[in-house]
Order: structure tokens, then sequence, then C-alpha cells
């Protein structure tokens, strides 16, 4: 099998059947029956196994009216996955259906955007209407797993494009600039106007840099942030690292020079 090849499992654990203005938080004319099948996924390859998602258990189906067909951890054994020898649970999101069956796991750490907990536990949970796909024993004990060193966080970034590749390897940090100038060479982009002369732009909400500037030891590349935090994971960059500006103001209070910095595939 190739590196870079995985299987995908789809492992269904629960089913619900109810109306289609049930599904919608502002109702569906059509009022038919539109049921809800309810998976976790199974990620196998050479690199381990991934499990995204940990789907909730026989008690929360109780409180929430679905109906366990077959157990996360009788599903993953029949696929052959044991759940006390996984290392690895990528969770796209708080939600009930999405993170309960906390002691199913008991060696993974868990991958989680940093947004996420902070939404979860911030001012919106203050909103009845916010909190119904919630369950506070769910975040609560995400909470505990991130005090017990269990929750690696992640932040969406841009990384690189097919005409400025992300440059791979391991690089370091060199220096880190708070809010930096853009000094800006027409030279060093392949789609620049050719009526552009080189030109700086100072700091500020408009500097296509954002907040922060890590420069690494690959010349002309570094870890930045943006004006523009909603293309981040859409657009292509020109091979640097894009992040948010509060994301990239975390990275900077982390790094310092001399910091490794890996770029894999």
């Amino acid at each position: 099998m190739s590196d870079d090849i995985h299987e995908i499992y789809a492992v269904r654990y629960a089913h619900h059947d109810r109306q289609s203005p049930e599904n919608f938080l502002f109702g569906d004319p059509h009022d038919i029956l539109q049921p809800l099948a309810y998976f976790v996924w199974a990620i196998v390859g050479p690199h381990g196994t991934f499990i995204v998602d940990t789907g909730f258990d026989e008690p929360m189906a109780r409180k929430r009216g679905r109906t366990i067909v077959k157990p996360i951890a009788e599903g993953l054994k029949s696929i052959g996955i044991q759940p006390d020898a996984v290392q690895d649970i990528i969770v796209t999101h708080l939600h009930y259906d999405h993170c309960g069956n906390h002691d199913v796991f008991p060696q993974a750490r868990y991958h989680l955007q940093g947004t996420e907990i902070a939404y979860s536990t911030g001012r919106y949970m203050c909103h009845p209407v916010m909190r119904i796909p919630f369950e506070v024993d769910d975040v609560v004990a995400m909470v505990r797993k991130v005090f017990a060193g269990r929750v690696v966080f992640h932040a969406p970034v841009t990384t690189g494009s097919e005409r400025d590749p992300l440059p791979i390897g391991t690089w370091k940090v060199t220096t880190i600039q708070v809010m930096p100038k853009f000094n800006y060479n027409p030279d060093l982009f392949w789609d620049a106007n050719p009526g552009h002369s080189k030109a700086t732009i100072q700091s500020g909400p408009n500097n296509p840099v954002g907040v922060a500037w890590i420069d690494l030891t690959k010349e002309h590349y570094g870890i930045h942030g943006t004006p523009e935090p909603a293309n981040i994971g859409h657009v292509q960059s020109h091979g640097c690292v894009r992040l948010t500006n509060w994301d990239v103001t975390r990275v900077m209070k982390w790094a310092q020079p001399g910091t490794p910095v890996v770029f894999r595939e």
C-alpha cells in the first residue's frame, strides 16, 4: 500500500425517525419523513488509525430519543479496530452526536480546533437556542482531557499553492515581528502586475501579512496573519503559511528564534 493511501470506513451506530420540520431551525413546509443516520469514521492506513468523532452512547440516546443500532465500540471491533488501542481521535466539533463515549478510548489524544472549545465554553452558551446541540457533560469531559494533557489544538491555515508549494522540510524561526511592515517585491510573485514596482505597505488592518510575521530560515517564507480571515483554508497562498490574526498571535507567543518548524504533507 502506498504511503499516501488510506481506507475510510463509515461506522453507523444510531438512527432516528422524524419528520423534516424537526431537522431545520425554521421548519420545513414539505413535512415529510426525513430520518437521521449517525456515523463515526475510521481512517486506516500506513500512518496509523484515526477515528473521526465519537458519537453518543446509550444514556444520551435515551435522553435525546435516538436509537442505538450498534454501540461504537462494537462497530469498530467489527472492522478490526480495538477502541482501547486507538491513539488519535479527530473531533470535528462538540455537538452531542460527535463527542460522546468519553471513556471508550482511554489511550487516545483528541485533536480539536481551539475556536470550538472556546465557543462551547464561552458567551454563546448563554443563549438557549445555541445550546441545543451541546451537552454540558460532553464539554466538561473535553475540558478535563485538556487538563490531562490529552488534547491537541489545531488552527485552520492556508499553505501554498500548485505554483508556490509549501516548502516541505524542517526549518527554524529566525525573527518575530509584531505589526510588521510588508515589503512588496513584484519579482517574487509570479502573478504580479508587470506595471507594479517595489513598495512598502505600513502596518495596520490592511497589511497583507496581518499583525505578525514569523520569519523562517527558508528565504522569503514565513508564518503570518491576514486582513481577510474568511479566506483562511480556501484561498491559496504564495507559499507561506497564513493564519487568522488571532491564531498567529498565539503561535507568536509560543515561538522564539530557533524554534523548529516542520512542514509536511
